[in-house]
């Protein structure tokens, strides 16, 4: 079976976007990853926004709004992780 929630748009903050209306804001979802070099935080990145897209499906959700990164030392990774990725953004309802 297919992820649909991987065809969610996300909207980068800072980044001028045209999207729908939002119907309504479901809340912060984050996720914490650990890359081994710096050439890997950009495809950990990737992964921790489509793992956002999965809390974004459960909270039925169809988009994310507002996406950071930030990169380094996290509460949530060990202390050993040499390459942090932190992502962050709003689950959203868009308008259809």
């Amino acid at each position: 079976m297919e992820d649909k929630s991987l065809t969610f748009p996300v909207y980068m903050s800072g980044e001028p976007a045209d999207m729908p209306v939002i119907e309504e804001r479901l809340g912060t979802v984050q996720h914490a990853a650990c890359s081994s070099s710096e050439e890997g935080q950009k495809p950990v990145q990737k992964h921790a926004i489509n793992r956002l897209k999965q809390k974004t499906e459960k909270l039925g959700g169809n988009a994310i709004i507002d996406v950071t990164t930030d990169y380094g030392a996290h509460p949530d990774l060990s202390k050993k992780c040499p390459f942090g990725v932190f992502v962050s953004g709003t689950a959203v309802v868009l308008e259809n």
